[in-house]
């Protein structure tokens, strides 16, 4: 496992650093010319088995602490965890002290690896069979913790293919960790302002259901009428399932038929607008 770092050469944590194996796992990193950190709380490893030239940091891995190790280290590029508790008959003796430093601290370290995923991040986005680089912009906050969720527009550095509906993958520049995924919402979005509250809206409308995602790509497009077909490939939908949904709106009076071969339509909103904009007393649209 592993957690992007933020500087410096190619860096590992080793757990249990001070035991047979794990000191002998780090003098293998020495040796290829990596920066090495140490963790062990000594309960069964030996001083005098630490390799010379690592960082050693006498610590539990169920310790608190262990988070401010990782920010003052500012991440590990690899994790080597060695640090268990592993006589068996301790294990039936006494399970939930096995579970609490083999489970718990497990866990404790894994918490202590997650970062922040910061606004403007450059990262490798991989989309369907393809891997581009992009600025992560996020819209309605300057920081994804980790298990969050948030809608956030990816910058691209260069075209690639998406339908709206797709899964992604989201990794970090170096060294490559996979950071989280998503599901493309707009594949062919304007570029929105942060902590816009009609941006957000709109989005979150294209991701609760299918009529409300129809509606939403006419009311972007507001003054150009549209077509079944150009909404369906919009969304990536099939167009029996777009026509579906315009008819619904259609009789609930938020679309208006603008003819044409094939026919198109017409936000209610762009069209109240577009009569405003041409009124003789443009004072009666107010």
């Amino acid at each position: 496992m592993g957690t992007a770092r933020k500087a410096g050469n190619k860096t590992a944590l080793v757990t249990g650093g001070a035991g047979f194996i794990g000191s002998h796992v780090a003098d293998a990193y020495l040796a290829h010319g990596w920066s090495v950190t140490v963790v062990d709380n000594l309960s069964s490893g030996r001083r005098e088995n630490i390799p010379d030239g690592v960082d050693f940091v006498e610590l539990d891995v169920r310790d608190p602490q262990l988070h401010e190790l990782f920010d003052r280290k500012g991440g590990f590029e690899l994790i080597n965890h060695h640090a268990a508790q592993v006589d068996v008959r301790l294990s039936v003796r006494r399970p939930e002290f096995d579970a609490d430093v083999n489970v718990l601290g497990l866990l404790n370290l894994l918490e202590a690896a997650r970062e922040e995923l910061g606004n403007r991040t450059r990262v490798r986005l991989d989309v369907g069979t393809g891997e581009v680089l992009a600025h992560v912009a996020l819209l309605d906050r300057d920081a994804l913790q980790p298990g969050d969720t948030a809608l956030a527009q990816l910058v691209l550095e260069a075209p690639t293919v998406a339908l709206p509906g797709d899964r992604f993958v989201v990794r970090s520049m170096t060294p490559v960790l996979t950071i989280g995924g998503g599901t493309v919402v707009d594949a062919h979005p304007e570029r929105h302002k942060r902590f816009d509250e009609d941006a957000l809206e709109a989005l979150e409308q294209l991701e609760s259901g299918q009529t409300e995602a129809v509606e939403q790509v006419f009311a972007q497009e507001r003054f150009t009428p549209q077509s079944v077909a150009e909404v369906a490939v919009r969304l990536g939908e099939a167009e029996e399932t777009v026509e579906q949904a315009v008819g619904e709106l259609l009789a609930a009076g938020r679309l208006a038929p603008m003819g044409g071969t094939p026919e198109r339509y017409l936000h209610a909103d762009g069209l109240s607008s577009a009569r405003c904009f041409n009124s003789a007393s443009p004072s009666a649209c107010r």
